[in-house]
């Protein structure tokens, strides 16, 4: 941690993986303290807080998810105002972060309650050579399929837009996989 002020390091943390770290973001700033999101090459995803004091900082950790596939990609789910008051019925804004590996993408609710919101397996279609990109978003589900989709996945869709109000705007997540883009709602 810098203290752009003085130009100095003010901590070095150098505990908190063993193995590289592939990805942070900052999910939480609240005063002088903060929170990040971090993942390694061992798989884990660690929860870090850093507490900046005028004597002492303190950095404390807990892990979130371990799996046995490392985690190249880290997005955090961040309402605009229009986005806030699309969903103002909410007493807690939930914090929902993704998280991409070769083989699937995690979306995890981080607050107020964790929990795993949906998993998304990279179609078996494309080779295992790319990583995901994510993006979050607000807007109305598709109301069609392209004619070039199984039956599996048509009677999928029926059964979610049966279930969905398609008139209302859902937080949506689009992913990315190689040439394939596909968008999900993000159930909570």
């Amino acid at each position: 941690l810098w203290d752009l002020s003085t130009s100095k390091c003010k901590k070095l943390i150098t505990d908190q993986h063993e193995n590289a770290v592939l990805a942070i973001k900052f999910i939480k700033i609240h005063g002088k303290n903060f929170d990040i999101i971090s993942s390694d090459l061992d798989g884990y995803i660690k929860k870090i807080t850093i507490s900046i004091g005028y004597f002492l900082t303190t950095v404390d950790s807990a892990v979130l998810i371990r799996k046995k596939e490392p985690f190249f990609l880290i997005e955090v789910l961040k309402l605009t105002n229009d986005e806030k008051s699309v969903f103002s019925e909410l007493d807690e804004k939930p914090i929902i972060v993704a998280f991409g590996s070769l083989e699937n993408v995690f979306v995890y609710q981080l607050e107020p309650v964790p929990k795993n919101l949906l998993l998304i397996k990279r179609p078996t279609y494309l080779q295992n050579l790319s990583v995901p990109d994510v993006s979050f978003g607000l807007g109305y589900p598709p109301r069609y399929l392209p004619n070039n989709c199984s039956e599996a996945d048509s009677a999928l869709f029926e059964k979610v837009k049966s279930s969905v109000d398609i008139a209302k705007q859902h937080r949506l997540i689009a992913v990315s996989w190689g040439k394939c883009v596909s968008i999900y709602i993000i159930p909570f």
